[in-house]
C-alpha cells in the first residue's frame, strides 16, 4: 500500500482521533462482526475519487481478534502457525494463494486431511471494520501493528486512488489480462457497513450474483437422464440456469434450496438475468 496516502490520512488526525481508534480496537477483541457485501458498480454512480484494489478470487475470512471464520459464519481451522500473532482485533479479508485456483483454495480449507498444507495461503486484509475513520485510516491500524508484530501471512491489499473512469477502465484491463476477477472500488471516507454496501462496489466484465435452487427440470437428448437446468429464485424472480453446468453436475446438482454464485450479462425488461451462466456453489465458502 502506498504509504504516502496512509501517511496523510494520518497527519489529518488529532491525538485524540488515535486514541479513540486504539480504544476501539481494545474493545473489538473476540467480537464476532457481520460483513460487508459489495454492490455491483455503475459507470453513472457519482463520486470524484477512488479507492482501488484488485478482487481476489479467493475465500472470505472473518477475524474476530480470536478465530477466523467463513463467511457464512462457520469456524475456518487454521494451523496454529498461521494464526500465531494475529492481531487482537477484527479484519476482513481473503484467504488466497496467487498460484491457486479457487477450486484449491476451497479444497485445501475443506479437507481436514490438508490442514498443514494451508500455510500455502495468506490472509490478504481490505478492511479493520470496528476501526475509526476511512478504509486508509482503519488499514492504517493494521499497518502500524504489522509494523511492531511482522507476520508472514498476512498482507495488506494494496488501496490506489483513483479519480476517472479512464484509469480505472485501463486498471480493469490490467487485471483481466493477469487472470484476475476484477476490480473493487471503495469510498475512502466511509465507515465500515454490514450487509450490502452502497459505498463499496464490484467491477468485472460481467456481472454476477447469488440465486438460491428451488427445482430442477428434465434433461433432453444426450441429458436425457440428468437435469435439465436450475430453478432458481432471485430477487422475487424465478428463472432457469442451464448453462455452465458439468456433466457430473447434471448427474449430481446442488441440493434444492442450494445458494449458487452465477454470471449473466444484463437484464431484461422484466428485470430477468440475461444469458445466466452457473459459476459456483455459494455455500461452499
Amino acid at each position: 500500500m502506498p504509504r504516502r496516502f496512509l501517511r496523510s490520512f494520518l497527519n489529518r488526525l488529532s491525538i485524540r482521533s488515535l486514541g479513540l481508534i486504539c480504544i476501539l480496537v481494545a474493545l473489538a477483541h473476540g467480537e464476532a462482526y457481520s460483513p460487508m457485501l459489495l454492490s455491483e458498480f455503475h459507470h453513472s454512480t457519482a463520486r470524484t475519487t477512488w479507492l482501488v484494489s484488485e478482487k481476489l478470487d479467493g475465500v472470505r475470512g472473518l477475524w474476530d481478534g480470536k478465530n477466523m471464520y467463513f463467511r457464512s459464519g462457520k469456524p475456518m481451522e487454521l494451523p496454529h502457525e498461521f494464526t500465531k500473532d494475529f492481531p487482537p482485533f477484527a479484519l476482513d479479508g481473503e484467504l488466497y494463494c496467487e498460484s491457486c485456483s479457487f477450486e484449491t483454495i476451497i479444497s485445501l480449507l475443506k479437507n481436514g486431511d490438508r490442514l498443514a498444507q494451508r500455510t500455502q495461503l495468506v490472509y490478504f486484509v481490505f478492511d479493520v471494520p470496528q476501526a475509526q475513520g476511512g478504509l486508509l485510516e482503519r488499514l492504517f491500524v493494521l499497518e502500524k501493528f504489522l509494523d511492531s508484530t511482522p507476520h508472514r501471512f498476512i498482507k495488506i491489499l494494496p488501496q490506489i486512488p483513483m479519480q476517472d473512469m479512464r484509469h480505472i477502465n485501463a486498471q480493469l484491463d490490467k487485471v483481466i489480462k493477469k487472470g484476475g476477477e476484477g476490480l473493487v472500488l471503495r469510498e475512502p471516507h466511509a465507515p465500515y457497513q454490514t450487509g450490502r454496501s452502497k459505498k463499496d462496489f464490484k467491477l468485472k466484465p460481467s456481472l454476477d450474483s447469488e440465486c438460491t435452487i428451488t427445482a430442477y427440470t428434465q434433461g433432453k437428448g444426450k441429458y436425457a437422464n440428468m437435469i435439465g437446468a436450475l430453478v432458481c429464485q432471485w430477487q422475487g424472480k424465478s428463472f432457469k440456469i442451464g448453462s455452465g453446468l458439468s456433466d457430473e453436475l447434471r448427474r449430481d446438482p446442488p441440493p434444492i434450496g442450494s445458494l449458487i454464485a452465477f454470471k449473466y450479462q444484463s437484464l431484461t425488461q422484466k428485470g430477468i438475468p440475461r444469458f445466466p451462466r452457473f459459476w459456483r456453489v455459494k455455500q461452499e465458502e
